[in-house]
């Protein structure tokens, strides 16, 4: 007997390890045709069950499960765990949203900024007992990993049932958890402004505006205000480079004239050689890419080259020319106007959201924000405020699904944000990428037909 049974476990180690080295679709070929009461059908099983649930197909792991179980097939701890797992992937709680955002490393401040104002547009933390309509949120610190922003999407669905997930920030983390979430069937609302991220399915959204709405919302308000020819002095490197290419089809989108652009070091402190070059084109307005910080240096170097900032109405300077800045909203901090703002006046800037000129519900959120955290709001805090309330207003419209939640968010253009978004077009873009303001003075108003 106890040569039989020391046959019978190494014939059992040989088959498992046989079995280990199948493919999945020889798995899943096995799984049909092998009969259900022999010794191999159940060993073929498990291990298609864990590489099911190891390519993330949970749908596949709950299928294989409800197999095993009828088959009254044992399940080791870890493999009941997986799938556990897989069959809460397929229930929702209407009430639970899910963030994956950066809570530590390099982006924690954005992200701690984020989750401010999610927590904001969920009310939350509560001022008294939670009732049967309390929202409830769920995150996880993606560290700008994508292979922890894809984890915690898994962990999100699985664990907390969300019925979507607001972010990640950061492009790579964004793809990578925007592939599972299209595998899991979650919407997932990115704050990315890559306005690829949607091509990875109808589930994913973008909140952020990309470099192309920034650039066509400034060339139609240069438009406006009468500019005919636009060029643009551009740092080198990628952003820079992106930015050209935006403005460059914006600008001839809108039939005007692309004059053309010059270029200086991205680390430089002197313009002298790119504004001579930029001199030699001719344009009346002018687009400057960069951060506030080179920006202070560039706006008094334009003056000093006879470029002048002008608002379209006081007096230039004898001999200067008078030009309509276009920034972009990397280009403005709260220091700029304060440093540079004698040499920006007229000066267009871009912003998804700017507190102190905000009206209506930016004006709301701003206050809120304030006096809740006791500082101002930013645009990530706003943005996430407005990814959760779209969110809950489709489900307290009556969605009912993962799937109904997408397809109402896909028919929110128009809605009232503390930001410029707006909802989202059918494509899953942000219906309104920006907002234009402009420098008058001391302060940034927004443009005629651009308040909130």
């Amino acid at each position: 007997a106890s040569v039989d049974a020391a046959a019978r476990d190494e014939a059992r180690a040989r088959l498992d390890a046989l079995i280990a080295e199948l493919e999945r679709d020889e798995l899943d070929a096995l799984l049909e045709s092998l009969p259900r009461d022999g010794v191999a059908w159940p060993a073929v099983g498990r291990r298609a069950l864990r590489a099911a649930f190891e390519a993330g197909e949970l749908g596949r792991v709950r299928t294989i499960a409800e197999a095993l179980s009828e088959a009254r097939v044992p399940l080791e701890r870890e493999l009941q765990s997986m799938a556990l797992r897989a069959q809460r992937t397929g229930r929702t709680d209407l009430g639970a949203i899910g963030a994956i955002l950066p809570l530590s490393g390099r982006g924690r401040e954005v992200g701690q900024n984020a989750l401010q104002g999610l927590m904001l547009g969920a009310g939350l933390p509560l001022d008294g007992p939670p009732d049967g309509d309390t929202p409830r949120v769920f995150f996880r610190d993606g560290a700008g990993d994508p292979e922890r922003a894809a984890q915690a999407v898994d962990d999100l669905v699985t664990l907390h049932q969300v019925v979507a997930i607001l972010g990640p920030i950061d492009g790579r983390s964004a793809r990578a958890a925007a592939r599972r979430a299209e595998e899991l069937g979650v919407p997932l609302l990115t704050l990315t402004p890559d306005p690829r991220i949607v091509d990875e399915g109808p589930m994913v959204f973008r909140l952020f505006p990309a470099p192309s709405d920034e650039a066509r919302e400034l060339v139609a308000e240069a438009r406006r205000r009468g500019v005919t020819r636009i060029a643009a002095l551009v740092p080198e490197h990628g952003y820079g480079a992106t930015m050209r290419e935006a403005f460059r089809v914006a600008t001839e989108e809108a039939g005007l004239e692309w004059a053309g652009a010059a270029g200086y070091a991205a680390d430089a402190t002197s313009f002298r050689e790119p504004l001579e070059e930029l001199k030699r084109l001719r344009f009346d307005g002018l687009v400057l890419p960069d951060h506030a910080r080179k920006l202070v240096l560039l706006a008094p170097a334009l003056a000093a080259a006879d470029l002048w900032s002008h608002d379209g109405e006081a007096p230039v300077p004898d001999g200067a020319r008078p030009v309509r800045l276009l920034i972009p909203s990397v280009g403005l901090d709260g220091q700029l106007v304060r440093s540079a703002g004698r040499y920006l006046q007229g000066a267009l800037f871009s912003q998804p959201f700017h507190g102190p000129s905000a009206t209506g519900p930016g004006r709301r959120f701003a206050d809120a924000f304030r006096d809740r955290y006791e500082r101002p709001a930013d645009v990530f805090a706003a943005a996430a405020f407005d990814g959760f309330r779209l969110v809950r207003g489709v489900v307290d419209a009556g969605a009912q699904s993962r799937a109904e939640v997408a397809e109402r968010l896909q028919q929110s253009a128009g809605a009232e944000t503390a930001s410029a978004v707006r909802g989202f077009r059918p494509d899953r873009q942000p219906y309104r990428g920006t907002r234009v303001l402009e420098l008058r003075g001391p302060m940034l108003s927004p443009t005629l037909g651009d308040a909130d």
